[in-house]
């Protein structure tokens, strides 16, 4: 493999590496870098992207698709550059040399987290896979998308958990580390409930993942159109999330992170988020078949046989999913926490059947929900 080739480590007369500062040999038609990493001295052909230098070598470039191999073969690039040959692209250097690291690692992808610090180079490596007809990078690429925006709702809600149980321990950890810092050991200090991505009320929230450090929705969505993606429920899950952090109901739907989208997804994004939630408060307020009277079983509570309430525990359910706290902009998620209710027998009384049929209802809006959003999203 071409890992066993080192790049060139020339020095000039004052010790200075050549590689740290732009190169002039004669010839050339202007000052140009050699790679840092990507410049072997084994290597046969010259990718030249703008003013900087990769030295490969062309039969490992070549292997990872036939259209490198022609877009590298020598009746294309007849000009010479010290001695290779020398083939000029037009693509983004950070691009190429995603791709080219990609190829001289051993066509591996491995992101265990996506960040904003790794993230241009997954795009980078999106982009030329679609470019050069990379399938299987393609593949595994919009495979890790898939894995940080689930496209399937039980993963959905797992990856959801996950967040909000770290979450919770660190806020719980800086809380703790704030009180030690301040003497001050507050028994009665109302416990700060994880919720995304708002803010509790009431609350001076301690975030855990800052806007701005992640990797937003809205740029990925830029990237898979860039990419020709057509992967409908990898876009459904995308604007889901996207629409779970625009706070106002309606137009403008103003900031940065949004900048990357064009005018369409804009507007998919203003229309479906605002049907989304309509669809949700409809659903809300359809109560379960023959919920609007009594229920005559008895069901002990406190040691006590009181009738059920499944009137009055429905309209607990409404206040959770009808809740202004978050604009109900996360309807699936609301859902969830109705459910994580009812796994709590002593709250209301609720006799068992009615504890079922509720279960039935609140599970086929939640499906509903989910598998109608690339339609609420006009995808």
């Amino acid at each position: 493999m071409a890992t066993s080739s080192s790049p060139v480590r020339v020095k000039t007369e004052d010790g200075v590496p050549a590689r740290k500062r732009p190169r002039h040999e004669a010839g050339d038609a202007e000052y140009l870098v050699d790679h840092p990493t990507l410049y072997y001295d084994d290597g046969n052909v010259i990718i030249r992207c703008g003013n900087t230098l990769f030295c490969v070598h062309r039969s490992i470039v070549s292997k990872a698709s036939p259209a490198l191999g022609d877009l590298l073969a020598p009746e294309r690039n007849p000009e010479k550059l010290r001695g290779c040959m020398l083939a000029v692209w037009d693509d983004d250097k950070d691009d190429v040399e995603a791709l080219l690291g990609w190829i001289y690692s051993g066509m591996r992808i491995d992101f265990p987290q996506i960040s904003i610090e790794n993230f241009p180079v997954i795009a980078g490596l999106l982009r030329m896979s679609a470019e050069y007809n990379l399938h299987s990078l393609n593949k595994d690429l919009i495979e890790r998308l898939r894995q940080e925006w689930p496209t399937t709702l039980d993963a959905h809600l797992v990856k959801w958990k996950l967040f909000l149980a770290n979450l919770a321990a660190n806020r719980a950890s800086a809380a703790n580390n704030n009180n030690n810092n301040n003497n001050n050991n507050n028994n009665n200090a109302v416990p700060l409930e994880p919720d995304y991505p708002y803010p509790p009320q009431n609350q001076n929230p301690i975030p855990a993942i800052p806007e701005d450090l992640i990797v937003h929705p809205a740029a990925v969505i830029s990237l898979l159109r860039e990419s020709q993606c057509t992967d409908t429920s990898l876009f459904a899950a995308l604007f889901y999330d996207l629409s779970r952090r625009v706070w106002q109901l309606g137009p403008p739907f103003t900031g940065h992170h949004l900048a990357p989208l064009d005018i369409a997804d804009v507007e998919r994004l203003m229309y479906g988020t605002a049907a989304l939630r309509a669809t949700h408060a409809a659903r809300t307020t359809r109560r379960p078949a023959g919920w609007n009277t009594r229920c005559q079983n008895q069901v002990m509570v406190g040691g006590q046989w009181k009738q059920c309430w499944r009137v009055e525990y429905w309209e607990v359910v409404m206040g959770l999913l009808l809740q202004t706290a978050d604009l109900m902009a996360q309807p699936v998620e609301d859902f969830e926490k109705v459910k994580d209710l009812l796994a709590k027998p002593d709250l209301l009384a609720l006799c068992a059947g009615c504890r079922a049929t509720l279960v039935l209802h609140i599970n086929d809006a939640q499906k509903a929900t989910w598998e109608t959003m690339a339609v609420t999203f006009g995808l």
